[in-house]
Protein backbone atom coordinates (compact mmCIF):
# COMPACT_ATOMS: atom_id res chain seq x y z
CA UNK A 1 0.00 0.00 0.00
CA UNK A 2 1.20 3.62 0.09
CA UNK A 3 1.54 6.32 1.93
CA UNK A 4 -1.47 8.23 0.39
CA UNK A 5 -4.14 5.23 0.48
CA UNK A 6 -2.47 4.34 4.49
CA UNK A 7 -3.08 7.68 5.76
CA UNK A 8 -6.63 7.95 4.92
CA UNK A 9 -7.25 3.96 6.14
CA UNK A 10 -5.84 5.28 9.26
CA UNK A 11 -7.75 8.06 9.91
CA UNK A 12 -10.94 6.52 9.26
CA UNK A 13 -9.92 3.45 11.24
CA UNK A 14 -9.18 6.03 13.97
CA UNK A 15 -12.35 7.80 13.59
CA UNK A 16 -14.35 4.55 14.09
CA UNK A 17 -12.48 3.36 17.38
CA UNK A 18 -13.35 6.71 18.90
CA UNK A 19 -16.58 6.94 17.93
CA UNK A 20 -17.21 3.24 19.51
CA UNK A 21 -15.37 3.64 22.67
CA UNK A 22 -17.43 7.02 23.15
CA UNK A 23 -20.79 4.90 22.66
CA UNK A 24 -19.49 2.40 25.32
CA UNK A 25 -18.51 5.54 28.18
CA UNK A 26 -22.34 5.98 28.23
CA UNK A 27 -24.66 3.05 27.74
CA UNK A 28 -28.36 3.45 27.65
CA UNK A 29 -30.24 3.76 30.85
CA UNK A 30 -34.37 3.02 31.54
CA UNK A 31 -34.05 6.13 33.34
CA UNK A 32 -33.12 8.38 30.01
CA UNK A 33 -36.46 10.40 29.29
CA UNK A 34 -38.37 9.43 26.40
CA UNK A 35 -40.51 11.78 27.06
CA UNK A 36 -42.59 14.75 25.49
CA UNK A 37 -43.79 18.28 26.39
CA UNK A 38 -42.60 21.06 28.22
CA UNK A 39 -39.74 20.93 30.31
CA UNK A 40 -40.70 21.55 34.53
CA UNK A 41 -37.08 21.78 35.72
CA UNK A 42 -33.76 21.17 34.52
CA UNK A 43 -31.29 19.20 37.19
CA UNK A 44 -27.60 18.44 36.14
CA UNK A 45 -27.58 17.75 32.09
CA UNK A 46 -31.20 16.30 32.57
CA UNK A 47 -34.54 17.71 32.87
CA UNK A 48 -37.89 16.18 34.18
CA UNK A 49 -40.42 16.66 31.19
CA UNK A 50 -44.89 17.83 31.96
CA UNK A 51 -45.20 14.02 30.18
CA UNK A 52 -43.11 12.35 32.92
CA UNK A 53 -44.98 14.33 35.73
CA UNK A 54 -47.79 12.99 34.51
CA UNK A 55 -47.49 9.62 33.42
CA UNK A 56 -46.32 9.61 37.21
CA UNK A 57 -49.08 11.31 38.94
CA UNK A 58 -51.92 8.88 36.49
CA UNK A 59 -50.37 5.51 37.39
CA UNK A 60 -51.28 6.42 41.29
CA UNK A 61 -53.89 5.76 43.22
CA UNK A 62 -56.72 8.47 43.19
CA UNK A 63 -56.24 8.71 46.36
CA UNK A 64 -52.91 9.67 46.14
CA UNK A 65 -53.95 11.39 43.32
CA UNK A 66 -56.13 13.74 45.50
CA UNK A 67 -53.28 14.87 47.89
CA UNK A 68 -51.35 17.02 44.75
CA UNK A 69 -54.40 19.87 44.63
CA UNK A 70 -52.46 22.02 46.07
CA UNK A 71 -49.45 24.09 44.85
CA UNK A 72 -46.87 23.48 47.76
CA UNK A 73 -47.88 19.40 47.41
CA UNK A 74 -47.48 19.23 43.70
CA UNK A 75 -43.91 21.43 44.30
CA UNK A 76 -42.93 18.66 46.57
CA UNK A 77 -44.13 16.30 44.07
CA UNK A 78 -41.52 17.09 41.22
CA UNK A 79 -38.85 17.77 44.04
CA UNK A 80 -38.88 14.20 45.16
CA UNK A 81 -39.01 12.69 41.02
CA UNK A 82 -35.78 15.00 41.03
CA UNK A 83 -34.46 13.08 43.98
CA UNK A 84 -35.33 10.03 42.87
CA UNK A 85 -33.47 10.58 39.57
CA UNK A 86 -30.29 11.78 40.94
CA UNK A 87 -30.10 9.29 43.28
CA UNK A 88 -30.51 6.50 40.77
CA UNK A 89 -27.93 8.22 38.37
CA UNK A 90 -25.38 7.69 41.24
CA UNK A 91 -26.71 4.53 41.81
CA UNK A 92 -26.08 3.87 38.19
CA UNK A 93 -22.66 5.30 38.19
CA UNK A 94 -21.17 2.95 40.72
CA UNK A 95 -21.95 -0.09 39.05
CA UNK A 96 -25.12 -0.96 41.64
CA UNK A 97 -27.63 -2.21 38.79
CA UNK A 98 -25.11 -5.01 38.16
CA UNK A 99 -25.75 -5.99 41.87
CA UNK A 100 -27.17 -9.30 42.35
CA UNK A 101 -29.46 -8.61 44.80
CA UNK A 102 -30.44 -5.64 42.40
CA UNK A 103 -30.62 -8.18 39.82
CA UNK A 104 -32.94 -10.19 42.50
CA UNK A 105 -35.42 -7.36 43.63
CA UNK A 106 -35.88 -6.63 39.79
CA UNK A 107 -37.16 -10.07 38.65
CA UNK A 108 -38.97 -10.04 41.63
CA UNK A 109 -40.63 -6.78 40.70
CA UNK A 110 -40.95 -7.57 36.91
CA UNK A 111 -42.52 -10.81 37.10
CA UNK A 112 -45.27 -8.47 39.84
CA UNK A 113 -45.54 -5.93 37.16
CA UNK A 114 -45.72 -8.75 34.43
CA UNK A 115 -49.05 -10.16 35.92
CA UNK A 116 -50.58 -6.86 36.92
CA UNK A 117 -50.42 -6.15 33.21
CA UNK A 118 -51.47 -9.77 32.05
CA UNK A 119 -54.08 -10.47 34.71
CA UNK A 120 -55.47 -7.57 36.19
CA UNK A 121 -55.13 -5.20 33.17
CA UNK A 122 -58.16 -4.65 30.86
CA UNK A 123 -57.43 -7.88 28.27
CA UNK A 124 -57.53 -9.82 31.50
CA UNK A 125 -57.13 -13.82 31.11
CA UNK A 126 -60.20 -15.74 31.23
CA UNK A 127 -59.76 -18.23 34.49
CA UNK A 128 -59.11 -21.79 33.33
CA UNK A 129 -62.72 -23.59 33.34
CA UNK A 130 -64.90 -20.33 32.37
CA UNK A 131 -64.44 -20.89 28.69
CA UNK A 132 -65.32 -24.29 28.53
CA UNK A 133 -62.33 -25.65 28.92
CA UNK A 134 -61.54 -27.94 31.75
CA UNK A 135 -59.65 -27.24 34.93
CA UNK A 136 -55.95 -28.62 35.51
CA UNK A 137 -56.52 -31.75 36.94
CA UNK A 138 -53.99 -32.75 40.45
CA UNK A 139 -52.87 -35.74 40.32
CA UNK A 140 -52.22 -37.29 43.82
CA UNK A 141 -49.78 -39.94 44.27
CA UNK A 142 -51.14 -43.24 45.58
CA UNK A 143 -49.59 -44.44 48.95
Amino acid sequence: MNARVKLPAVVILAAAVGYWAGRGSRTSSVLDSAGDGAVIVRFGSEALRASEVEARVQAMPAMARARLTSPEARKQFVEDLVRERILARRAEEKGYQRDPEFARRYAQELGSFYLEKELDGPERRKVPGEDGNPRPRVVRGRR
